[in-house]
């Protein structure tokens, strides 16, 4: 009896061992979570010399993505993956500060990033039978679109909102962006494999453009969208997903 009983666990754990080493190779996955920008620091001047400081919050939002890749054979300490990520974060504007006063924000504003990365990721042996864990890097390039309004109260700004100037930062550009990984990994079968990770996301040196977009302030015509001031930007967020890996 003893023998049988045995035999039976050293067959579940060889069948164990099998499904994960049989996962080697090509994969894909796809995986969704929530998006937590930091705040954003838009630094410059106008024309005239004066200061233009914005600081923006934003809500907390979403990611979508997806990865191929290749997954190196088992070795005694784990193993190593090389893949491609695509991915999509978007957050509504939840709030502007111009020179450090609070400013009305415009609705239905947001900033999006779209992001695609070369990623090194090392994973753990299996344990349990089933959980492995990683952890990597990536670097890639990122495209930040900017899509953020405010007012900036004046009495003599007229046009589609009286008595306010229309602020608009409304450019999209490309840099470089980098990212780090972690997470686990539940082996379903030979083939699929859920997944959890948290990333954290930093985006390179970039610029956005301020404009103005009243027609007429203090009785000067103005052409709508007059370029105020260029600032430098950044932009960094940490995010938690889920998904599913498939193994060819």
């Amino acid at each position: 009896m003893n023998k049988i009983v045995l035999l039976a666990t050293a067959l579940a754990m060889s069948a164990a061992a099998g499904q994960a080493s049989a996962q080697n190779g090509f994969y894909v996955t796809a995986f969704a979570g929530g998006d937590s920008p930091d705040k954003e620091v838009l630094d410059g001047v106008n024309a005239a010399g004066q200061a233009r400081l914005n600081v923006i919050t934003l809500d907390e939002g979403s990611i979508t993505g997806g990865a191929l890749g290749v997954a190196t054979p088992e070795y005694g300490f784990g193993r190593f993956r090389a893949e491609l990520e695509l991915s999509s974060r978007k957050s509504d504007l939840e709030g502007v500060d111009l020179n450090g006063v609070a400013r009305t924000i415009r609705p239905d504003r947001s900033v999006a990033v779209t992001t695609g990365q070369i990623q090194l990721i090392y994973d753990t042996p299996v344990y349990f039978d089933r959980v492995r864990f990683h952890a990597g890097a990536g670097y890639g390039l990122a495209n930040v679109n900017h899509d953020i309004g405010y007012l900036v109260a004046n009495p003599a700004a007229i046009g589609s909102s009286p008595g306010n100037i229309l602020i608009g930062i409304t450019n999209s550009e490309t840099t470089s962006a980098h990212q780090f990984i972690a997470g686990a990994e539940l082996v379903l079968t030979s083939k699929w494999s859920l997944t959890a990770d948290v990333r954290t996301l930093e985006v390179g040196d970039m610029q956005t453009q301020r404009f103005v977009e009243n027609t007429i302030i203090n009785g000067t015509p103005t052409t709508i969208g007059t370029l105020d001031s260029v600032q430098d930007a950044d932009y960094a967020s940490t995010s938690w997903t889920v998904g599913l890996k498939y193994s060819f």
